[in-house]
């Protein structure tokens, strides 16, 4: 129910839920776009780390075992595998979020609703 102290609603007035909603999306769009660009390379620079460890401590037992090598470099690449999981559900994330921040665009000039009145033209 309107109130009937304010002004009826025209429809040039831009709808103040419709822009939280859109300001809302937006900022789901910009962290979901983090959570689906960081978690890879967090995981990118801990295999790297974890590489570095490997090849460091078979330089420190001079042999070239593969059973040896093999462990650490598994367990340097979990790091990997963790940042890609964590990226999944981020690009979804950000697929829906862009899918809602468009429905909540503002009404373009022709999908407003306007006077049945003609434009006033001069002779």
């Amino acid at each position: 129910m309107e109130s009937p102290y304010l002004p009826p609603a025209s429809p040039e007035t831009p709808d103040p839920d419709r822009a939280r909603k859109r300001r809302f999306w937006k900022r789901m769009i910009w962290a979901a776009a983090i959570g689906l660009l960081l978690p890879p390379v967090i995981g990118v620079a801990g295999t790297v780390i974890g590489m570095l460890r490997a090849f460091s401590e078979l330089a420190a037992t001079g042999g070239a075992d593969p059973e040896q090598l093999a462990k650490p470099i598994a367990t340097s690449l979990i790091a990997t595998l963790f940042g890609l999981l964590f990226c999944v559900p981020s690009g979804i994330v950000l697929i829906l979020s862009i899918i809602r921040f468009r429905a909540c665009a503002p009404l373009a000039a022709k999908e407003r609703p306007t006077d049945s009145k003609p434009p006033i033209t001069s002779p």
